[in-house]
């Protein structure tokens, strides 16, 4: 039942992805845009997996972590703020622990530990596009504000600096 719940939210926030703007993936670490770099990366992780492709899961999960480096290295360089780091890092964790499946968490107090977490990071957001969602849709929509979130406030530190 849990890797039911858990594919609908991957379908759900799949088809959330058109409300982001959209580029190339690039995995390079450059200028002061590292920010949109990293935001996009995400954004195109999912939509480069076709439907059918398999191990899926594993590449998700490999480029997940290149993303998650990446982000390491753009923060170490004073490329992105702490700011965007820990809330980037959140959407990483929270996405992973989504995706893990019932086979990888045999153990109860994992899995609660998993839902709780998961929660905490869907229920503040319960409005999207003036609509409420609930359920593992609202946690796409939670994924889906914070994405967005973390681009308006690029783009509002963007705006302050004198160019």
């Amino acid at each position: 039942m849990k890797r039911v719940h858990r594919l609908i939210f991957f379908i759900a926030w799949i088809w959330s992805l058109p409300l982001l703007p959209q580029m190339k993936p690039t995995f390079q670490i450059q200028g002061d845009g590292v920010g949109y770099v990293l935001l996009n990366d995400v954004v195109v992780m999912f939509e480069n997996l076709a439907p059918g492709i398999e191990d899926w899961r594993s590449k998700v999960f490999a480029t997940m972590n290149g993303i998650y480096k990446e982000s390491g290295l753009a923060r170490k360089q004073g490329k992105i703020d702490d700011h965007f780091y820990e809330r980037f890092e959140r959407i990483l964790q929270v996405i992973k622990l989504v995706l893990v499946t019932d086979k990888d968490v045999e153990d109860p107090l994992l899995d609660a530990m998993i839902i709780r977490e998961v929660n905490k990071f869907s229920i503040p957001t319960k409005m999207t596009l003036g609509k409420r969602v609930q359920g593992m849709g609202s946690v796409a929509a939670a994924l889906t504000e914070e994405l967005l979130s973390l681009k308006k406030y690029l783009d509002d530190i963007k705006s302050q600096k004198p160019n």
